[in-house]
């Protein structure tokens, strides 16, 4: 078989052919040594290693009718401006795609750095010698590794385990992770399985909950790919995917879906017996003042999601509270459920604003919105605008129909608003359509700010009358903290249930 070019920047050749007596299914014990004593000491090898077997399951999930071995790995053979170089470029601008949220281990490193919880992790490899470590990807998707383990963090969507015991719990959000190892890709939303991975062996998978897609990185594998119902198991290697015993006893403890016990800095239901005239109690005992044209106005309830629902015409109608918003570069959350008319305006010359405070100047203000502008990417879909910047989601939401939003900021001074805004819709994270940079240090103390107000375009353009938003919001919330996706899921799931209830 052809040679690749050399994977390593150095000219250690027992460990770059090692590399590909593992990508041709050759590996002898000697080069398992080698590959194993190399990824444990040199962050270069590791990093040629990801390249390695990360490359095959990033073309196998955009494009599933190709071969999914038979390529030519080396970064060296990437055309420049092909797909190739584009999809490696995006995986490494994802910039901190999860968190640690569980750590039962004094041994854990990242990049040879000690891991702490609550600590974003960037692409890379986190090894694990003894104890538990689990991490929660932004998509949703919660991976334990039980030392010792090893695993290379992609995206938000994208992961690969090298080498020992892991679980995972994939919810149905999602959609889309995939945790690749060096014989296989695995994914599947609404799941939960356990795994081990031996680089000679193969990859042991049992599945727990759900059922998960199995495909395995042979030559032609995904003719072989495989559902694999609950409580079933399989192992994928050399020779495809072969049925094995299943059991519980001694497999690892799967992730359990958890929600915050956060409470949010303010949280208005929009119930009817909030209100009192034009004036709307909070849960959390802030006010909210509707106004028309700077006059009370008494509300438009509709039915919501859990009890009664505001509506927003458009013209004039807006209300302001006496909550400050949270300030300068600290982290945050908003959610809501939001219904958009098909027919709405989408006229550019009149923006709207659906919650908002601060400053209407560069970075000094934070805005929820949605996108009316086809220059600021689809139309429709989640918007989060601090002053001359801007991000937005994929999701058009002019259906007629509720759905739960949330925006996520994960704070810091000099934040890529790429990658540390998280938007989410339905409790699935969005892809981000249109964004433009911008420092973000939202003014909450100054003579200027102004407090969170909902269903108006936060400041005015010149010679125009304010912008106010048109349709209907239920259960609005703002958290002081970056919530995690089980807590966005958990809160969108607990106003479901209240409903039926």
């Amino acid at each position: 078989m052809k040679r690749h070019e050399p994977l390593t920047t150095g000219n250690d050749k027992a460990f770059e052919m090692a590399l590909e007596s593992l990508h041709n299914r050759t590996l002898t014990a000697d080069e398992k040594r080698v590959l194993l004593e190399g990824l444990r000491s040199d962050k270069e090898k590791r990093r040629a290693y990801i390249r390695a077997v990360a490359f095959d399951a990033m073309l196998a999930a955009e494009m599933p009718g190709l071969a999914l071995v038979k390529k030519e790995l080396a970064p060296a053979s990437l055309k420049s401006g092909g797909r190739r170089e584009v999809w490696a470029r995006r995986a490494m601008e994802v910039c901190t795609p999860a968190r640690v949220t569980r750590m039962d281990s004094t041994s854990a490193v990242f990049e040879g750095r000690s891991l702490v919880v609550d600590a974003r992790i960037e692409p890379g490899l986190v090894e694990v010698a003894e104890g538990c470590v689990e991490v929660t990807f932004d998509s949703g998707a919660v991976v334990s590794l039980f030392g010792p383990a090893s695993l290379s963090l992609e995206s938000e969507f994208r992961a690969s385990l090298l080498s020992g015991v892991a679980s995972a719990r994939v919810p149905k959000q999602a959609k889309g992770f995939l945790l690749m190892t060096p014989s296989s890709y695995l994914g599947y939303p609404g799941t939960a399985f356990a795994i081990k991975v031996d680089v000679v062996a193969g990859t042991e998978v049992h599945v727990l909950e759900g059922s998960l897609a199995a495909t395995p990185s042979v030559p032609d594998g995904y003719r072989f790919q495989r559902i694999i119902d609950e409580n079933r198991a399989v192992r994928l290697g050399a020779k495809g995917v072969s049925d094995i015993r299943f059991s519980r006893s001694g497999l690892p403890q799967v992730p359990e879906f958890r929600k915050s016990e956060s409470a949010p800095a303010v949280r208005f239901t929009f119930d009817r017996e909030k209100w009192h005239g034009s004036r709307c109690d909070s849960v959390t005992g802030h006010k909210l003042q509707l106004l028309r044209h700077e006059k009370p106005e008494r509300p438009l309830l509709v039915n919501g999601v859990a009890g009664s629902a505001l509506r927003f015409d458009g013209d004039g109608l807006y209300g302001r509270s006496d909550f400050p918003g949270v300030s300068g570069s600290a982290p945050r959350t908003v959610s809501f459920w939001i219904r958009l008319d098909p027919w709405v305006s989408v006229d550019p010359l009149t923006p709207n604003g659906i919650v908002a405070w601060g400053v209407f100047a560069a970075a000094r203000k934070w805005q929820v919105a949605w996108n009316k502008s086809f220059m600021g990417g689809t139309i429709g879909a989640l918007r989060i605008e601090f002053g001359d910047g801007h991000v937005t989601g994929a999701t058009d939401l002019r259906d007629g129909r509720w759905h739960h939003v949330a925006v996520v900021y994960l704070g810091g001074e000099d934040a890529d608003v790429s990658t540390h805004i998280r938007l989410y819709v339905d409790g699935g994270l969005e892809s981000v359509t249109g964004r433009v940079q911008q420092r973000i240090a939202t003014d909450t103390v100054s003579g200027e700010s102004e407090p969170m107000i909902i269903g108006r375009y936060l400041g005015q353009w010149e010679k125009r009358e304010p912008f106010y938003f048109e349709g209907e919001l239920d259960e609005l919330r703002v958290y002081d903290e970056a919530l995690l996706p089980s807590d966005i899921v958990g809160i969108m799931e607990d106003d479901m249930r209240g409903a039926e209830s």
